[in-house]
């Protein structure tokens, strides 16, 4: 039995994956319209395939390494021994030498199209996050609906009129500043179509999605 007291609360965490042009590779294609890529599509289309362990990849742009706090799972719509019980989280800079993210054993989702929830314990920046699975309940063939990798929300600041006035003076001031996004957001990491800068200055949210800077600042 299970009810909404099963239902993790996601609200503290944003998906890193979210408007991102990430690449997703996997251990094999999986069925007609039950593609790996249905892993990271933010729905409950699954990916199947016919074979009892599986292993799927995100790797962000090249200047992303997100510090992933939490992942979550989401079993798909039927056939509870095709989830996965064993995996192995991992984390890789270079695509080759790969640590361990997390580890779980002996795991079960409670009803199909369930939602759980693994904190990190000790997370670190990666470019590449790779889900091995290791063992199903039983099934010939292995499925899952979803991941999604997750970072803290950042908390809303309220701030003062005199702090306002001070970042629009500081805005003002180009010495030692460089503009963060071009005019055609062509240095920065984001869906299509989803932000627009107007010629004033203004960042403005078109769609969904988050917007990354291509470049890494220190201040």
């Amino acid at each position: 039995r299970w009810d909404a007291f099963d239902i993790p609360d996601l609200s503290g965490y944003m998906d890193a994956t979210d408007g991102v042009e990430g690449t997703i590779t996997a251990s094999g294609d999986g069925f007609a319209k039950e593609h790996f890529t249905n892993a990271f599509d933010n729905g409950v289309s699954k990916w199947c395939i016919k074979t009892p362990t599986i292993w799927v990849q995100y790797s962000f742009p090249e200047e992303m390494k997100p510090r992933i706090a939490a992942y979550s799972i989401m079993s798909a719509n039927d056939a509870p021994r095709r989830d996965p019980k064993n995996w192995t989280l991992l984390g890789s800079n270079d695509g080759e030498s790969w640590d361990i993210v997390d580890n779980r054993e002996h795991q079960a989702f409670l009803g199909r199209h369930f939602l759980r929830l693994f904190e990190i314990a000790k997370p670190a920046e990666y470019r590449h996050y790779k889900l091995d699975v290791t063992l199903n309940h039983g099934g010939e063939e292995s499925q899952l609906a979803e991941i999604q990798l997750l970072v803290p929300r950042p908390k809303d600041a309220q701030l003062s009129d005199k702090e306002i006035d001070g970042l629009f003076a500081l805005a003002r001031d180009e010495s030692g500043y460089t503009p963060m996004f071009a005019a055609d957001l062509a240095n920065a990491t984001l869906k299509p179509g989803s932000w627009v800068l107007s010629s004033d200055g203004v960042l403005d949210a078109k769609g969904g999605g988050d917007i990354w800077t291509r470049k890494q600042y220190a201040d």
